[in-house]
């Protein structure tokens, strides 16, 4: 069938070679975050960062403040829920920069959406001869938050806070 050289050839001829400026950016409107007011805020102290992290976890938070990810919190802005930051390394050797929200977690108020049986989508697929597979780069960049919810996911660094 030579199924594995057909998807080969399309992993090769990318489109987003092609079209560059499709699939790329963020959703349309802005998410909201719902908290329980009963649940009393926690501001999180900065964890410490080794110092062989310091400058690439740096350099991480430049870039993504660059590019409009994260906001730079002023000293005197007050917040009322803050997390710790989380350094993971990456396999290609880079560094990923992630919240810990433990405590928010529990103060946010879920939205339930029921998702469908895997029985039920694979009835649906019967006759299909065309897959996909979507990937999106680095998802929880994707979604915008509103003023008031980015607040809550501001995280303590040794560099200061941000959001």
């Amino acid at each position: 069938m030579h199924l594995i050289q057909r998807i080969n050839a399309i992993k090769e001829n990318s489109i987003l070679d092609e079209f560059p400026e499709v699939g790329l950016g963020c959703l349309s409107g802005k998410y909201h975050i719902n908290i329980n007011p009963l649940v009393s805020p926690v501001v999180h102290p900065p964890r410490r960062v080794p110092h062989s992290k310091r400058e690439p976890l740096k350099k991480e938070m430049d870039r993504m403040v660059e590019a409009g990810i994260l906001k730079k919190v002023p000293l005197n802005e007050p917040a009322d829920w803050v997390s710790s930051l989380v350094c993971v390394d990456k396999p290609d050797g880079s560094i990923r920069v992630c919240l810990d929200p433990k405590d928010l977690n529990v103060a946010i108020k879920r939205e339930h959406y029921p998702l469908p049986l895997v029985d039920d989508i694979t009835a649906n697929c019967a006759g299909a001869t065309v897959f996909s597979t979507l990937d999106a780069e680095k998802a929880f960049y994707q979604i915008q938050l509103d003023e008031e919810s980015s607040k809550l996911v501001t995280l303590n660094t040794p560099f200061g806070r941000y959001r």
